[in-house]
């Protein structure tokens, strides 16, 4: 379930004529996404997330930068940046 939203975020993504967002952009909105899915491992269970956060960054990769750049545009990266949690910036790549 924990992929499924970073999936959905650039699959549902399709730009209209607005400005194409940057990569650098996308860098940071991966970080976030990443943080947010980082954010729900409870300390209580014992998990590392720190590891977590590697892993998912680098599972992610440059692929998301890509598909980001060619298919969000800056309002919607900047929308999804400034979401609190994982369903509100999936909303963003609908936008």
């Amino acid at each position: 379930m924990r992929w499924c939203v970073i999936i959905m975020f650039i699959g549902c993504a399709s730009s209209d004529g607005e400005e194409a967002a940057e990569p650098r952009q996308c860098e940071r909105l991966r970080e976030h996404l990443v943080d947010l899915q980082v954010a729900d491992i409870h300390v209580a269970t014992g998990i590392d997330r720190e590891a977590h956060r590697r892993a998912m960054t680098s599972a992610l990769g440059e692929s998301f930068v890509s598909s980001c750049t060619g298919k969000l545009t800056e309002s919607q990266v900047q929308c999804a940046l400034g979401a609190g949690d994982r369903l509100t910036a999936a909303a963003c790549a609908s936008r």
